[in-house]
């Protein structure tokens, strides 16, 4: 009947320590596993800013350039406008005194 006991003691450390190694393990696998998430989000952070970088660099391009192409069509429209307003004696002075 001791034996049994001492037995059974045994058995049930074997398991505690069993328990307490795996447990371990767990904790050590969910702590790496959050490191690498936590790693994949932070590389996914740095790509989409780098992306909005890129993004705000074409923009600004975009814009600069527009903008020179549209003053100089403003600037052509507005010559063709004056030109015409010349040749059919249009005065834009007598206009405004007439409105």
């Amino acid at each position: 009947m001791i034996d049994e006991v001492l037995r059974g003691e045994l058995v049930e450390g074997d398991l505690d320590r069993l328990i307490e190694r795996r447990a371990t393990h767990m904790n050590r696998a969910n702590a790496e596993d959050a490191a690498e998430k936590l790693a994949a989000r932070s590389r996914a952070r740095r790509y989409r800013e780098a992306v909005l970088w890129q993004k705000l660099d074409f923009h600004r391009a975009q814009l600069e350039s527009h903008t020179a192409t549209f003053s100089k069509l403003l600037d052509r429209h507005r010559t063709g406008l004056r030109l015409c307003e010349e040749a059919l004696g249009i005065d834009h002075q007598t206009e405004g005194d007439a409105a």
